[in-house]
């Protein structure tokens, strides 16, 4: 027993100072295809949410620290992330860096230029799709890291809506074409059985006068909307991102869930 607990703490030791110890640089080569990014973060916390990213940029190294998870409870505040990206090919490589939650408030990136400044995009349920990067659900960016160089990325998320849920991953352009296509088409079938699901419920519901039908139907409907605002596909297809539903319909449909199932 005591040699078991000796083994969990000098395991729980290592884990600590690897996440604590430098961080280096992500590498990529000719082959890079897909990768789930989780401690390769690090990230400062902006409790008032007014630092710049000149600010940002110039913190020393020992303000950032390693990101341990990928969630980061409600706040009001912004969260800051840096990314440090090093090629290893004579070519360069087009990347896709996608955070794979649609309800995130304000979600802004920042690439930096030749000049030193930084080009910013910004996404998210507070900001109109006034230009849409890729036919994605989620917000995603376009990255070019030119052969054998680094690039340091950062980019800011706010969310005092929800959760800040951060599963970050990182895909070449090729790849990330065909996850694209994979999730939409997966989607497609998601919700063509919800539809099916609910004219099935109505017309057992129109058939009988039954009240269990009717509230399992309400179930189905504002299920298949909550779904619709957390894959993001509502604020694609059917209504503007920045829009009050997709901002505040969240936490109504959820109630409305709980009360048609307990009905039920």
């Amino acid at each position: 027993m005591r040699w078991a607990k000796a083994c969990r703490t000098v395991k729980v030791s290592l884990i600590a100072a690897c996440l604590h110890g430098p961080l280096s640089a992500m590498s990529l080569r000719e082959d890079f295809s897909y990768v789930q990014i989780n401690h390769e973060l690090e990230f400062v916390v902006d409790d008032r949410a007014d630092l710049t990213i000149n600010q940002i940029s110039r913190l020393p190294a020992a303000a950032w620290t390693r990101v341990a998870k990928t969630g980061f409870g409600q706040t009001r505040g912004r969260f800051w992330f840096k990314l440090d990206l090093r090629s290893e090919t004579k070519e360069s490589l087009k990347l896709v860096l996608e955070i794979a939650y649609a309800v995130l408030d304000r979600v802004a990136m920042y690439e930096p230029s030749n000049g030193g400044e930084f080009k910013e995009r910004i996404l998210g349920t507070l900001f109109p799709r006034r230009e849409t990067y890729f036919l994605n659900f989620s917000p995603a960016f376009s990255l070019e890291l030119s052969g054998n160089s680094g690039k340091i990325i950062y980019f800011s998320v706010e969310s005092s809506r929800s959760s800040i849920y951060m599963p970050t991953r990182l895909f070449s352009a090729e790849a990330f074409h065909t996850k694209t296509v994979r999730e939409s088409m997966l989607l497609g079938i998601f919700f063509g059985l919800m539809v099916i699901i609910f004219f099935y419920a109505l017309f057992l519901w129109i058939s009988t006068h039954s009240a269990e039908y009717g509230y399992f139907l309400a179930f189905v409907f504002f299920f298949a909307l909550t779904a619709l605002i957390m894959t993001g596909v509502g604020a694609h297809y059917f209504w503007s991102s920045g829009g009050w539903f997709n901002r505040t319909g969240l936490f109504c449909l959820h109630m409305l869930d709980y009360s048609a199932i307990w009905m039920f």
